[in-house]
């Protein structure tokens, strides 16, 4: 089976955080394989959920393989490499992170998986790169709605974002979400 995308803020809530390691287990228990980006909060809750689930994981950097940034998901990147787990990135060592580079790394995030899935974002957010990498990739892409309150109104936007302008699937729950990647991508070769 072909690898998922779980991607979102580094400021997740904690049900967004509890959601993104949840759908991580749970998928690669299904056996799918995790990539994402080993930033802090959904990335790192999404690696985490597939190490707990004892399957594949791989995260893509922005940098030259010598470094691990954020440095506090060393350790993180330490696990993936000792569960089997890769590091990729197209920088050789070296090569310090940018801010560019982070965008860059996004359509390689999309190109690896077979379906990309929003854990949490705004509408500025970098994820968003990711999103539209998806929708150029013919990547099947997939939001989550949580419930909210007024202060993660933000990511409501992202939400109506995806559906509407990038035609995303807005999922509900652990059963939609699983539905969403069994479907089958008619770009599959």
């Amino acid at each position: 089976m072909g690898g998922n995308q779980t991607i979102g803020t580094r400021e997740p809530t904690s049900e967004g955080r509890r959601q993104a390691k949840s759908i991580g287990k749970e998928l690669v228990k299904e056996g799918y394989g995790i990539v994402s980006g080993l930033a802090l909060g959904c990335d790192t809750a999404g690696h985490e959920g597939a190490l707990d689930g004892k399957g594949y994981t791989c995260a893509i950097l922005a940098h030259g393989l010598d470094i691990v940034t954020p440095a506090k998901n060393r350790e993180l990147a330490a696990r993936i490499l000792e569960n089997g787990g890769a590091l990729v990135s197209e920088h050789k060592p070296g090569v310090p992170p940018t801010r560019r580079y982070y965008a860059m790394r996004n359509r390689i995030q999309s190109a690896l998986s077979s379906h990309v899935l929003v854990i949490e974002t705004t509408v500025t957010g970098g994820t968003m790169h990711t999103a539209r990498f998806a929708v150029e990739q013919k990547r099947p892409l997939g939001v989550l709605k949580l419930p909210t309150t007024d202060d993660e109104n933000l990511f409501v936007e992202a939400v109506a974002e995806i559906k509407e302008t990038l035609s995303g699937i807005v999922l509900t729950s652990m059963d939609e979400v699983l539905s969403f990647v069994r479907s089958d991508t008619s770009e599959e070769e």
